[in-house]
């Protein structure tokens, strides 16, 4: 018995250590510039929100993924101050430029919630700004969100405009103002 008892307890905190790393090596993260945040779940929602009524763009938002973090964490926004959170909801943008140069930021928009919570995104994330014509640019617009359960639309508003040499020109200035539902 001393023999087996012996073989079997280096067998078992063997195990034992490895199923603790295991399980440690796949726990959900997610990065946001430079802050990791342990993560209960992510859903991704597919939208098929668009906009194209302004100079030849079109807007495209083709997926938002809801992020639901493993607990609360204080964030420090540059826009809304410090509040806790409990997740991020994102956007993944598709923009086609016509045949103008735009500047167009989604990056820098304000955020409406079905929860009635209003964020601006303030993260690093800047894809967006000058895009040449005929060109198709994409990328996520994260925003951090007080109560992540139950949220399933969004209302995101964000400006966008062009050069022109023209005075009289009244659609230089645009702002997009989409609601989306997922």
């Amino acid at each position: 018995m001393k023999k087996i008892g012996k073989f079997l307890l280096p067998i078992l905190a063997f195990v034992s250590i490895f199923i603790f790393t295991v399980s440690s090596a796949s726990a959900k993260k997610f990065t946001l510039d430079y802050d990791t945040y342990n993560v209960k779940s992510i859903k991704t929602y597919k939208t098929n929100a668009s906009d194209s009524s302004w100079s030849g763009v079109n807007v495209k938002v083709n997926k938002i993924q809801v992020v639901k973090l493993a607990k609360k964490y204080k964030y420090d926004s540059a826009n809304d101050g410090k509040f806790k959170i409990s997740g991020f909801i994102r956007l993944h943008y598709v923009i086609q430029t016509g045949s103008k140069d735009v500047n167009i930021y989604p990056t820098q928009g304000t955020y409406s919630f079905s929860n009635g919570e209003q964020h601006q995104s303030d993260s690093l994330e800047n894809w967006d700004g000058s895009i040449s014509s005929h060109v198709k640019k994409s990328g996520w617009v994260s925003i951090p969100v007080q109560k992540v359960s139950g949220v399933n639309s969004v209302r995101a508003k964000f400006d966008a405009n062009y050069d022109t040499d023209n005075a009289d020109d009244d659609n230089q200035y645009h702002t997009y103002d989409m609601n989306i539902n997922f």
